[in-house]
C-alpha cells in the first residue's frame, strides 16, 4: 500500500485501511518529512494501529497533519456484515430450556426483520446470551392458527 492518507495528530492514534502491516513508513504530505520510529511514533503491526506520540516535532497539534502512510500487508480474512440497510425477512426459531424448572419452549416466528446490532458484544464473560430487536410480520400465507407466531411448551 503506498500513499494511504491520514490526519494524524500529536497523542492520537489512527488505523490503516489493512491489519497485518510491516514495513512500514510514514512521511509529511506537505514538505515530505520522514517520521521516526519510536521518537514520533509507534504502532501496532498486527491491528494496523498508528500512534503520534505527543512528543513528536514533525506532526502539528492542531488541527493535525496529512501522511502518507506506505507499508506492506499480510493475508488476513474479512467477513462483511450488515451490507444492506434493510434487514432481509426471516424464519426464527428459538428453542429454549427453562433452567429454573426444566420446562421446555419452541417459538417459531413464521415472517420477521431482526436488527442483530442490538447488543451485540464481540467479547463478553456470559456464555449463550445475546439481544437483538426487530419486527414480527403477519404471514398471510398461513390460512390456519396464528398468521405471526406459534408457542410449544413440554412441561418437566
Amino acid at each position: 500500500m503506498t500513499d494511504e492518507v491520514h490526519l494524524a495528530r500529536r497523542g492520537y492514534a489512527f488505523n490503516t485501511l489493512h491489519p497485518n502491516i510491516s514495513a512500514l513508513t510514514l512521511t509529511t504530505v506537505t514538505g515530505a518529512t520522514s517520521l521516526v520510529e519510536d521518537t514520533d511514533y509507534t504502532y501496532d503491526s498486527g491491528f494496523g494501529t498508528i500512534y503520534i506520540k505527543s512528543t513528536s516535532t514533525v506532526v502539528d497539534v492542531d488541527p493535525g497533519e496529512n501522511i502518507n502512510v506506505d507499508y506492506t500487508y499480510g493475508a488476513y480474512d474479512q467477513l462483511d456484515a450488515f451490507t444492506t440497510g434493510t434487514p432481509p425477512e426471516r424464519f426464527l426459531r428459538f428453542e429454549g430450556l427453562n433452567t429454573v424448572n426444566g420446562d421446555l419452549r419452541v417459538i417459531d416466528v413464521f415472517r420477521g426483520a431482526f436488527d442483530p446490532l442490538t447488543g451485540l458484544q464481540f467479547i463478553n464473560e456470559e456464555l449463550g446470551s445475546g439481544e437483538f430487536a426487530g419486527n414480527i410480520l403477519q404471514d398471510t400465507t398461513r390460512v390456519s392458527g396464528s398468521q405471526y407466531f406459534i408457542e410449544r411448551r413440554k412441561y418437566a
